[in-house]
């Protein structure tokens, strides 16, 4: 009777032909976690990549170069801030989750003015990627009692 293997020992078994054999048995545990572990993970890192989109209107006709520059620098901080709480995150998902919802919460409350789908999609990705993380360390929690 054959086997079935899932696309998560493919993956795993792929990669740990080219990596060593700790970062493989990492890899492998980190995959049995299933996908509440790596949705907000790569939801996180989609968000960063999409407010980074923002920084383009630093680069404008009749703008110095230097001035975009530092225009450039500026407009990223909030993608800095994102990573670092991802990757806070990363490591222990309660505090990450609590950030992320911080996070969300505080552009929601002290963006004034602005109209209803900018806090939807500012602010709710960041709510939504703190409740996953949390619901990621709650699931994990309860997997390490049995």
């Amino acid at each position: 009777m054959k086997k079935e293997i899932s696309y998560t020992e493919i993956i795993s078994l792929t990669i740990c032909n080219v990596i060593d054999k700790d970062t493989c048995e990492l890899l492998r545990m980190n995959m049995k976690k299933g996908i509440l572990y790596l949705l907000p993970r790569i939801l996180g890192i989609f968000f960063a990549l999409f407010i980074s989109i923002f920084v383009l209107c630093a680069f404008g006709e009749g703008i110095p170069f230097l001035d975009g520059v530092v225009g450039f620098l500026i407009h990223l901080v909030p993608t800095y801030i994102v990573i670092a709480v991802l990757l806070i995150a990363w490591k222990w998902d309660l505090a990450g989750g609590i950030l992320f919802i911080l996070a969300g919460l505080f552009y929601i409350f002290f963006a004034n003015g602005m109209h209803w789908s900018a806090y939807l999609l500012i602010g709710g990705p960041p709510i939504l990627i703190g409740i996953l993380f949390i619901a990621a360390y709650l699931i994990s929690k309860g997997d390490q009692k049995k």
